[in-house]
């Protein structure tokens, strides 16, 4: 396993400092819920109404930063869920230890 911050993947938002950006938000909640996002997840209501966009440009910078091709984020239309092809937690103060 291996542990990364946001600073390190690119995540952090130049106009505010020293804070991470929406897709890194975006990414702490697929740690925070399993992988999965579907319209049950208790998200904020912004994050659901631009989630397929967030989605799509949280694809595209994965597959940068890991130089990959794959699809690292699956979408069901059966089920109306995104989720993750890979592992994710969050490690941050001690959690998921």
């Amino acid at each position: 396993m291996r542990r990364y911050t946001y600073v390190e993947l690119g995540f952090k938002d130049e106009r505010k400092g020293d804070l991470p950006n929406l897709l890194w938000e975006l990414l702490f909640y697929f740690a925070e819920y399993d992988g999965k996002i579907d319209k049950r997840t208790p998200i904020p209501f912004g994050f659901k109404q631009q989630l397929k966009k967030s989605v799509q440009r949280l694809r595209k910078l994965l597959k940068e930063i890991f130089n990959i091709t794959e699809n690292p984020i699956d979408y069901s239309y059966k089920s109306k869920a995104y989720t993750t092809r890979f592992k994710i937690k969050d490690l941050s103060y001690g959690k998921g230890e």
